[in-house]
This record gives structure tokens, sequence and C-alpha cells, in this order.
């Protein structure tokens, strides 16, 4: 498929996301059109690149011609942008309101404590977590410590007011079955190979978790250490996961800047003025250069496009001078051979001579005057 045909596919994908109702679904999926967007762009850029160079273009003056593609991605990018945008500010919104209630009803557990009739003191406990579940996400970033605080004031209640005696033996072990059966869930984790599935199903196991009923004072603090031993690890393969796309970027950044500076030597290397024997040897190094600096992988959005900006600068650069180079050297051999065509036919001028003394003379001076004019 054409690579103009290929952005077309692309573009129209992304204009069909607008339909979609699930705005982390779009931003998902706009993330990775736009990426292979980027890729395409950069591929047909390279074609018409060299297509420019072979019509005898100058790589400096040269621009990917931007068409109706460009227009509708960019368009569509925005206004999709515009509005993953404002979910976020919203759903931002959204959780502090839901943090607020959940503070609220975690005050007011502290006060059921000091509630003397037990069967009030259920009835509203049990509502205030029926409301507790009811409420939406709330800040990453709060949601560890106030689950946490959550469950202690849940427990603080229970035993505050006395009442484990009057549960009933079979919820305990009900809820010891429950959590431990949520655990086992998230040890199976450890088999799913999808980072992105772990994102999802993680976050949804611990929500369950913290939804759960008390348990014996003597069996939580075992299953509470079994239940963040179990996050923990895969926390830390999904932290681990994102350590090494930051690594590998790393990795190819040093690469990339390896390249840059190696073909900058080589534009150095210029000031010296290279015989023309060595232009072929400086070339090959170059476009040596640009071909492992395709193979060097991708060093994140921002970083990569500032190192290539900087990558394709000297290499510019070092075409511009060659390009200098051998005009100025073609316009000297140029000189030289109107010369030597003047002297020829000067020689020429004189093969009807009869004067054979001057004749020679004039021949000799001739001679003297090719040697002189220069090496083709």
């Amino acid at each position: 498929m054409e690579t103009s045909n290929m952005r077309k596919e692309l573009v129209e994908k992304i204009e069909a996301l607008q339909k979609l109702e699930d705005t982390k679904e779009i931003a998902t999926h706009l993330k990775e059109l736009k990426e292979d967007f980027y890729n395409v762009a950069r591929i047909e850029s390279e074609k018409q690149l060299e297509k420019f160079l072979e019509d005898g273009g100058n790589r400096s003056d040269f621009e990917r011609p931007k068409d109706e593609f460009d227009a509708r991605f960019k368009e569509a990018g925005d206004k999709l942008n515009e509005r993953i945008r404002s979910f976020k500010e919203r759903q931002k919104q959204e959780e502090l309101k839901n943090f607020d209630k959940k503070s609220t009803l975690l005050n007011e557990i502290v006060a059921l404590k000091e509630e003397e009739h037990i069967g009030k003191a259920l009835a509203r406990m049990k509502q205030i977590q029926e409301e507790w579940k009811a409420i939406g996400p709330v800040p990453r970033e709060k949601a560890k410590n106030l689950a946490s605080d959550y469950s202690l004031k849940l427990d603080e209640f229970y035993y505050g007011i006395k009442i484990y005696s009057e549960l009933q033996e079979n919820d305990f072990k009900k809820n010891i079955e429950l959590r431990k059966e949520i655990i086992s869930q998230i040890k199976q984790l450890e088999e799913e190979k999808s980072i992105k599935e772990l994102q999802v199903l993680l976050p949804a196991y611990q929500a369950d978790w913290d939804q759960q009923g008390p348990v014996l004072r003597t069996e939580w603090e075992s299953l509470r250490d079994e239940y963040w031993n179990a996050v923990r690890k895969i926390q830390d393969r999904i932290k681990k996961h994102f350590t090494d796309i930051k690594e590998g970027q790393k990795e190819s950044f040093e690469k990339k800047k390896s390249l840059v500076e190696k073909v900058e030597s080589i534009v150095s290397s210029l000031e010296a003025k290279p015989k023309p024997s060595k232009w072929d040897k400086l070339t090959n190094e170059v476009l040596e250069a640009q071909k492992e600096w395709k193979k060097a992988g991708f060093a994140g959005k921002k970083a990569n496009d500032e190192i290539w900006k900087e990558f394709r600068k000297k290499c510019d650069e070092f075409f511009k001078v060659k390009e200098s180079f051998f005009g100025d050297l073609k316009d000297k051999l140029k000189g030289i051979k109107a010369k030597k065509i003047a002297l020829i036919k000067e020689v020429s001028d004189l093969k009807d001579s009869t004067n054979w003394r001057d004749t020679t003379k004039q021949i000799q001076e001739i001679q003297r005057r090719w040697k002189n004019s220069g090496n083709l």
C-alpha cells in the first residue's frame, strides 16, 4: 500500500474515533494512530527527499509537501485532544468531589462509635458502606491512604462498639474466603503478558478488596500482608516495564547523540579542505551514519524530534559543503579544459608553417603552458 493511502486510512480511523463514547478508549487509540501516522509520514518524507535530491534539489531546501490528509489529521487530532483534555479535567474535578464525599463518610464512621443504640449504628454503617461503594474513583495519589483509612476505621468501628460477638461466624469465614479469592486473582496476574491488562485488572481487584467486610483480627494481618505482597509484585512489574521503555529510549538517544557527534566531526574535518579522492570515503561515512540512525530506535517524542533536527542539520551542512566543493571544482576544471582547447588550436594553426625553427620554439612554449594549465 502506498504511504499516501496509508495516511488516508489512518486519518479516517482517527476521524472515526469521534463517534466513540468512551473517552479513555479514544485516548488509547488516538495515541497509537498518531504514532503510526508520524512513522508513515516520515517514510514518505524520506522517499520524497530522495526524489528531490535526484532531481537536483538541495537537501536544505527540501520540505515535505502538505496535503489534505495532513490538514484533516491536525483538525481531527485537535478536536479529539480537546475532548480528552476536557474529559480529564471533568474527571479530576469529579474525583476531588468523590474524595470529599468519602472523607465526610469517614468522619461519620468515627462519630458512629459514640452511638449507644447498636441497631441504629449497624443500620447506618450498612448505609455508609453502600454509599461508599456508590461513590466513584478518587485522585490516584489519595486512593491508597483513603482506602487504608477506610479499612482501619471499619475495624475500629466494629471492635469499638463491641458487636463482633453479635456477628455470625459464617460472615467472617465468608469474608476471609472472598479476600483469599481476590489475592488468588491478583497472583494469577503474574501470568498475564499484557501490561495494559495489568493496569486495568489490578485496580479493579484492589477496589473489590476494599469493598469486602471485616474478618477476625487474628486473620487480618496475615491476609493483609499476603494481599500487599501480591499487589506489589504486579506494581513492580508495571513499574519495571515503563522503566525499561525509558531506558531503551535513553539508549536510543545516546546512540543517536553519538551519530550526531560523528557527523559533526566529519563536517569539522572539511575545514582542512580534503582532496576530491577523499570525498567518497567521507560521503559513505555520512550515509552509513544515516543508516545506523534508522536502526537506533525511538528516543521519546520530544527528545527524538530535537536530536533528529540536530542530526539533519549536520548532514545538510555536509552535503551543502560537498555540493559547493564540487561546484567550484567543476568550474575550475572547465577553465582548465578551455585553456587546453585553446592550446590545441594554437598547435593546429602551426601545422602548415614551413618555418621550422620558429615553429619549434612556439610548440615548446605551448607545451610549457600546457603543463602549467593544470590537470583534468
